[in-house]
């Protein structure tokens, strides 16, 4: 992770975790929300998934940082 990414982590305590933030990613399907925390965990869990898949496919194509 980045340092930025580190230090926001860092810095978050339970009460940011549960601030609400809203945002319209699409017209069609109007205003979102999710709390911070909610966020996070999706980040986290996107990065962890792009990085187990990149480790098995690095492995079947036998590269040196598998």
């Amino acid at each position: 992770m980045t340092a930025y990414v580190n230090d926001e982590l860092a810095a978050t305590d339970d009460a940011r975790l549960d601030e609400p933030r809203s945002a319209v990613l699409w017209h069609e399907w109007g205003e979102e929300s999710r709390t911070v925390g909610q966020s996070l965990r999706t980040i986290l869990h996107e990065h962890l998934e792009h990085h187990r898949y990149a480790e098995r496919d690095l492995a079947l194509l036998g590269h040196p940082m598998a």
